[in-house]
């Protein structure tokens, strides 16, 4: 289930140096929290839970919480590992040095939101 962009995002951030191990069952993060990192799966499965609704689920090279990182919104989505999960931790002043860096990663951001966008309307 792996596209070509997740696995650009792989093979960007596989060595990323700040990561967060969180186990099976656990939540990456719940709506409300405050959006400091956005999160890049390095492995694992998540869902992205949606007002109790299971929109998305996430595999390897999946970015999560990036609405937040460029926004800085609370969280509008909780994250829910179904597996033991790692992912790359990224913060703003990272986020920002990607984007000048990697200019194909930004526009897969911008994809990846209007991915998003388009999947939610369509379960309103």
């Amino acid at each position: 289930m792996e596209s070509p962009l997740s696995t650009f995002n792989l093979t960007l951030f596989q060595n990323e140096r700040a990561k967060k191990i969180v186990p099976a069952g656990a939540n990456l993060f719940e709506t409300g929290d405050p959006g400091v990192y956005m999160f890049v799966l390095i492995s694992g499965e998540a869902r992205i839970i949606v007002n109790d609704i299971a929109v998305e689920t996430a595999f390897p090279g999946a970015v999560i919480g990036e609405m937040a990182i460029i926004d800085g919104e609370p969280r509008s989505a909780d994250v829910r590992c179904i597996t033991d999960c790692i992912f790359a931790q990224i913060d703003r002043p990272r986020f920002e040095f990607l984007i000048r860096q990697h200019p194909d990663f930004a526009l897969e951001v911008m994809k990846i939101m209007s991915e998003r966008l388009r999947s939610t309307n369509k379960l309103l």
